[in-house]
């Protein structure tokens, strides 16, 4: 992700989703790439697996 480019919650989500669902980062990678935690990225990966993007 380029750091001039603004998203918004959601969004960083779904590329936060998008980027797990291809297996090409490990979860510490996309972590400190998004700059959130990895209970954070549990959660939001639990709520893809039970509700999709929508959750």
């Amino acid at each position: 992700m380029m750091p001039w480019i603004e998203t918004d919650a959601m969004q960083q989500r779904v590329l936060f989703l998008k980027a797990w669902l291809s297996q090409r980062y490990t979860k510490t990678e996309l972590c400190q790439q998004f700059n959130i935690s990895r209970p954070t990225a549990d959660k939001w990966i639990k709520r893809h697996q039970q509700l999709g993007f929508e959750g």
